[in-house]
Protein backbone atom coordinates (compact mmCIF):
# COMPACT_ATOMS: atom_id res chain seq x y z
CA UNK A 1 0.00 0.00 0.00
CA UNK A 2 1.42 3.64 -0.72
CA UNK A 3 1.30 6.56 0.90
CA UNK A 4 -2.27 8.35 1.24
CA UNK A 5 -2.91 11.82 2.10
CA UNK A 6 -0.74 14.13 3.32
CA UNK A 7 0.72 13.15 6.08
CA UNK A 8 2.15 9.93 3.79
CA UNK A 9 0.29 7.71 6.18
CA UNK A 10 -0.61 4.12 4.37
CA UNK A 11 -3.17 1.65 5.26
CA UNK A 12 -1.74 -0.20 7.47
CA UNK A 13 -0.41 2.56 9.53
CA UNK A 14 -3.66 4.00 9.44
CA UNK A 15 -6.26 0.73 10.58
CA UNK A 16 -3.06 0.07 13.61
CA UNK A 17 -3.60 3.71 14.30
CA UNK A 18 -7.48 2.83 14.55
CA UNK A 19 -6.83 0.09 16.63
CA UNK A 20 -4.89 2.06 18.74
CA UNK A 21 -7.63 4.68 19.13
CA UNK A 22 -10.53 2.55 18.92
CA UNK A 23 -12.01 3.91 22.22
CA UNK A 24 -12.19 7.63 21.49
CA UNK A 25 -13.95 7.01 17.97
CA UNK A 26 -12.97 8.37 14.61
CA UNK A 27 -9.44 9.61 14.31
CA UNK A 28 -10.09 13.90 14.37
CA UNK A 29 -6.29 14.45 12.76
CA UNK A 30 -7.31 12.44 9.47
CA UNK A 31 -9.01 13.51 6.46
CA UNK A 32 -12.43 12.42 5.51
CA UNK A 33 -10.63 10.58 2.43
CA UNK A 34 -8.72 9.00 4.93
CA UNK A 35 -11.96 7.85 7.27
CA UNK A 36 -13.63 6.56 4.19
CA UNK A 37 -10.23 4.29 3.21
CA UNK A 38 -9.86 3.20 7.11
CA UNK A 39 -13.54 2.57 6.95
CA UNK A 40 -13.88 0.82 3.70
CA UNK A 41 -10.58 -1.48 4.46
CA UNK A 42 -12.18 -2.89 7.72
CA UNK A 43 -15.65 -4.02 5.98
CA UNK A 44 -13.00 -5.38 3.44
CA UNK A 45 -10.95 -7.60 6.19
CA UNK A 46 -14.25 -8.59 7.70
CA UNK A 47 -15.70 -9.69 4.62
CA UNK A 48 -12.40 -11.85 3.82
CA UNK A 49 -12.90 -13.04 7.42
CA UNK A 50 -16.27 -14.34 6.54
CA UNK A 51 -15.33 -15.56 3.44
CA UNK A 52 -12.75 -17.32 4.95
CA UNK A 53 -15.27 -18.83 7.73
CA UNK A 54 -17.89 -19.61 4.86
CA UNK A 55 -14.33 -21.63 2.69
CA UNK A 56 -13.83 -23.66 6.03
CA UNK A 57 -17.24 -24.83 6.61
CA UNK A 58 -18.20 -25.63 3.12
CA UNK A 59 -14.85 -27.73 2.88
CA UNK A 60 -15.86 -29.44 6.01
CA UNK A 61 -18.98 -30.23 4.54
CA UNK A 62 -17.57 -31.62 1.43
CA UNK A 63 -15.49 -34.34 3.78
CA UNK A 64 -18.39 -35.15 5.67
CA UNK A 65 -20.27 -35.31 2.48
CA UNK A 66 -17.12 -37.46 1.23
CA UNK A 67 -16.80 -39.60 3.69
CA UNK A 68 -20.74 -40.42 3.92
CA UNK A 69 -20.38 -41.58 0.46
CA UNK A 70 -17.02 -43.76 1.80
CA UNK A 71 -19.34 -45.54 4.31
CA UNK A 72 -22.44 -46.04 2.21
CA UNK A 73 -20.01 -47.91 -0.30
CA UNK A 74 -18.86 -49.91 2.66
CA UNK A 75 -22.16 -50.91 3.40
CA UNK A 76 -23.30 -52.00 0.60
CA UNK A 77 -19.95 -54.26 0.54
CA UNK A 78 -20.83 -55.98 3.54
CA UNK A 79 -24.33 -56.40 2.47
CA UNK A 80 -23.15 -57.95 -0.87
CA UNK A 81 -20.38 -60.17 1.85
CA UNK A 82 -23.15 -61.37 4.16
CA UNK A 83 -25.56 -62.41 0.94
CA UNK A 84 -22.88 -64.55 -0.42
CA UNK A 85 -22.21 -65.99 3.03
CA UNK A 86 -25.89 -66.88 3.23
CA UNK A 87 -26.25 -68.52 -0.34
CA UNK A 88 -22.90 -70.31 0.69
CA UNK A 89 -24.69 -71.78 3.70
CA UNK A 90 -27.71 -72.61 1.99
CA UNK A 91 -26.12 -74.73 -0.38
CA UNK A 92 -24.08 -76.23 1.94
CA UNK A 93 -26.60 -77.27 4.53
CA UNK A 94 -28.65 -78.84 0.97
CA UNK A 95 -25.72 -80.72 0.33
CA UNK A 96 -25.45 -81.94 3.80
CA UNK A 97 -28.97 -82.69 3.63
CA UNK A 98 -28.73 -84.66 0.40
CA UNK A 99 -25.79 -86.53 1.57
CA UNK A 100 -27.25 -87.73 5.29
CA UNK A 101 -30.41 -88.65 3.28
CA UNK A 102 -28.04 -90.49 0.76
CA UNK A 103 -26.23 -92.96 2.87
CA UNK A 104 -29.22 -92.77 5.80
CA UNK A 105 -27.22 -91.04 8.10
CA UNK A 106 -25.67 -94.68 9.65
CA UNK A 107 -21.98 -94.37 8.93
CA UNK A 108 -21.35 -93.08 11.93
CA UNK A 109 -19.51 -89.47 10.67
CA UNK A 110 -18.09 -87.35 13.36
CA UNK A 111 -20.89 -85.39 12.94
CA UNK A 112 -23.59 -88.23 14.19
CA UNK A 113 -20.60 -88.77 17.16
CA UNK A 114 -20.66 -85.38 18.02
CA UNK A 115 -24.18 -85.51 18.71
CA UNK A 116 -23.66 -88.05 20.88
CA UNK A 117 -25.81 -90.37 18.04
CA UNK A 118 -25.54 -94.21 17.98
CA UNK A 119 -24.76 -95.59 14.38
CA UNK A 120 -28.50 -96.58 14.73
CA UNK A 121 -29.51 -92.43 15.18
CA UNK A 122 -30.98 -92.01 10.99
CA UNK A 123 -30.36 -88.50 9.57
CA UNK A 124 -28.41 -87.12 12.43
CA UNK A 125 -25.73 -85.37 10.07
CA UNK A 126 -28.80 -83.93 7.99
CA UNK A 127 -30.26 -82.32 11.16
CA UNK A 128 -26.58 -80.93 11.92
CA UNK A 129 -26.20 -79.27 8.79
CA UNK A 130 -29.46 -78.05 9.12
CA UNK A 131 -29.14 -76.17 12.23
CA UNK A 132 -25.55 -75.15 11.47
CA UNK A 133 -27.37 -73.84 8.26
CA UNK A 134 -29.73 -72.00 10.52
CA UNK A 135 -27.35 -70.54 12.43
CA UNK A 136 -25.56 -69.06 9.87
CA UNK A 137 -28.88 -67.41 8.69
CA UNK A 138 -29.73 -66.08 11.74
CA UNK A 139 -26.47 -64.75 11.77
CA UNK A 140 -26.37 -63.40 8.88
CA UNK A 141 -29.76 -61.75 9.61
CA UNK A 142 -28.24 -59.82 12.73
CA UNK A 143 -25.17 -58.84 10.67
CA UNK A 144 -27.47 -57.50 7.86
CA UNK A 145 -29.82 -55.67 11.25
CA UNK A 146 -26.81 -54.35 12.40
CA UNK A 147 -25.88 -53.01 9.42
CA UNK A 148 -28.88 -51.05 8.51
Amino acid sequence: AGSIGRGGFTIDSLLQAQSREASSGPLPWLTKKEQQLVSFERAAAAERESFAASSARAEAEARSVSKLEVARHEVEALRLRVTEAEERAARASEEATRAGRSDGGCDGAPESSALGADSGNSGSASRLSGTSGTSASVSGAAARSAIT
